[in-house]
């Protein structure tokens, strides 16, 4: 009868084994999809907030592109058009727009003072104590100032009323 118990609690003993081995396998893999849970809406929780930090920037960033790019007549609109959309837990604050400044008034010639030699001027434009660099052209504003301009900008100032001077 010895024979055939032992051969029985081994067989008994195996598939008990089998058995819990797979419930602990289950287990650890709830806890596992469990915590892959949690830790993937604590990334989606951290993605919304850093949207809706950067969308006032991202916002100003792109009108402020397009109104450059209106500026340089390459196109563009003067209102925004994002490229996210905000995350529908935030509340998105209003952009406030700038104040409007009035455009920089230019001094008569006779007030004002020569620039110092190679002092940098806007857009990358160097004045030397003679005058505007070679290849400008020399012009009078309606308003009696004389600047170097580029020569591909004559058409636009004479429209305006500035005329070329030698």
């Amino acid at each position: 009868m010895a024979d055939y118990v032992t051969p029985a609690i081994g067989i008994v003993t195996g598939l008990w084994n089998a058995y819990q081995t797979r419930k602990t396998a289950e287990k650890a893999t709830t806890t596992q999809m469990a915590a892959g849970n949690k830790a993937q809406g604590q990334l989606d929780a951290v993605y919304r907030q850093s949207s809706a930090n950067f969308a006032p920037f991202i916002a100003t960033g792109t009108q402020a592109n397009s109104m450059l790019g209106t500026m340089m007549g390459m196109g563009g609109t003067a209102t925004p058009t994002p490229s996210y959309a905000p995350p529908a837990q935030t509340a998105a604050q209003p952009i406030q727009q700038p104040p409007q400044q009035a455009p920089p008034t230019a001094t008569p010639l006779g007030n004002t003072t020569p620039p110092q030699a190679d002092t940098q001027m806007s857009l990358g434009q160097t004045m030397s104590a003679s005058g505007p660099q070679s290849g400008y052209v020399r012009m009078q504003a309606p308003d009696g100032s004389v600047e170097g301009v580029h020569p591909s900008a004559v058409p636009h100032f004479q429209q305006r009323g500035a005329r070329v001077i030698q």
